[in-house]
């Protein structure tokens, strides 16, 4: 009987693995924008071969050879075509992920990588949102960071996120207001 078990075990470990095209590394970046006082979040086109209809923030990742900033900012203009002032980086984390590349999710890659979360600061332009979201939101933060699914692994790092950015923005006040 255990011995059964352990080869439907194997035997399902095998045909995971024979889905899976290959494995990459990835460092993706994320940004918490502000205007006027409320943070923007997105909404994932319902569409999407990966991740419909899930709530997200604007960026992506980086590409090779590209610096972090330079991705961030490139990630935007695609996303939502506006500009942005870059300010500091308020999360990190390691996830794993697998991604399908058809709809019947017939093959995959799995995907290691470094999420980053940065606070920017709207500057100018239209959201124009690419083919990728369909639709998104002004939301003061803590309607924001409730609106996201902790138990969602996708939603999860970009909840964890705008916690952070929270946080330092109140120590920056905090800070200012001692520094008078």
């Amino acid at each position: 009987m255990i011995e059964e078990k352990n080869n439907k075990m194997q035997e399902s470990e095998r045909s995971k693995k024979k889905k899976i095209e290959r494995r990459l590394f990835e460092i993706s970046v994320k940004a918490v924008i502000f205007k006027d006082g409320k943070v923007l979040i997105l909404r994932r086109s319902g569409d999407s071969i990966r991740d419909a209809g899930k709530l997200d923030l604007p960026g992506g990742a980086v590409e090779h050879g590209e610096k972090i900033k330079e991705g961030l900012a490139r990630e935007i203009k695609e996303e939502i075509g506006i500009k942005i002032e870059v300010g500091p980086v308020v999360y990190l984390s390691d996830y794993e992920k697998e991604y399908a590349l058809d709809k019947e999710k017939q093959k995959t890659i799995q995907i290691y990588g470094k999420g980053i979360g940065i606070l920017v600061f709207y500057k100018s332009g239209e959201v124009k949102l690419s083919d990728e979201h369909e639709d998104y939101e002004w939301l003061d933060i803590e309607t924001a960071i409730n609106k996201f699914n902790e138990k969602d692994n996708f939603e999860v790092g970009k909840k964890q996120a705008l916690i952070e950015a929270s946080r330092y923005l109140q120590m920056q006040n905090f800070s200012d207001g001692r520094r008078k």
